[in-house]
């Protein structure tokens, strides 16, 4: 029902409509005229701030990089850090997991906690600057050391306690290693492997890399490791 007859209907039918659509036919009824838009509009808000698959709507369009509806909500009062438990990932984790610096920046603006310890059954207890580390993004790395997060936290997960130096190292990511170096992270600390980053890499380039560019990238973490434990 769109066009003329369907603007003639009273106000609480438009509404009873738009509050009865799915998504899609909503964002068609909004796109119809300013006038119905701006009837609609309390009806596209209240749905935006309802919890999308049992998660809080800040979380959910952070995991899923709906970085408008993210804005709609901490512009409407909404926390960044809104449902967070030790099940529910705060907004600014799951935006670390998907490398969305965009969101993240967006989120601290409004006061995300930045040293949050969050909890993963997958994960364990990790900050988002190690999370950050692991996932390889040195960009947010900076981004998130930049607003004050500890950048050489441990994480402990049961059997394994390191930080995101050792992390960064374990997983190859070689621009991290450098933006962790260039934010005077510890060189020399041990992880419950007893190992220490130079020690994992050293290990690493021997044993573990069996593709060329992954044994260039070892090779390059340990000529980085070396100079930095030479300076401390």
């Amino acid at each position: 029902m769109t066009g003329i007859g369907f603007h003639m209907l009273p106000n609480e039918i438009i509404l009873q409509i738009g509050s009865n659509s799915d998504d899609s036919s909503l964002l068609s009824l909004l796109l119809c005229s300013s006038a119905l838009s701006a009837l609609l509009l309390p009806v596209l808000h209240t749905r935006a701030f309802a919890p999308r698959h049992g998660r809080p709507a800040i979380q959910w369009a952070a995991a899923h990089g709906h970085i408008t509806l993210v804005n709609l909500l901490l512009v409407n009062g909404v926390h960044p850090d809104t449902g967070a438990t030790d099940t529910q990932p705060p907004a600014l984790l799951e935006a670390v997991r998907e490398s969305n610096s965009a969101i993240v920046q967006l989120l601290i603006a409004h006061g995300a906690n930045v040293n949050r310890l969050n909890y993963d059954h997958n994960y364990g207890y990790e900050t988002v600057a190690y999370s950050a580390a692991a996932k390889g993004d040195a960009g947010i790395v900076r981004q998130l050391a930049a607003h004050g997060a500890d950048v050489d936290s441990e994480k402990d997960f049961g059997m394994y306690t390191g930080t995101p130096l050792h992390e960064a190292v374990r997983n190859g990511h070689v621009a991290v290693v450098k933006a962790l170096l260039d934010l005077s992270v510890r060189v020399n600390e041990e992880d419950s492997n007893c190992e220490t980053p130079l020690e994992i890499a050293e290990r690493l380039a021997r044993t573990g890399c069996t593709i060329q560019g992954q044994r260039a990238s070892m090779a390059a973490m340990v000529e980085l490791l070396v100079k930095a434990c030479a300076h401390v």
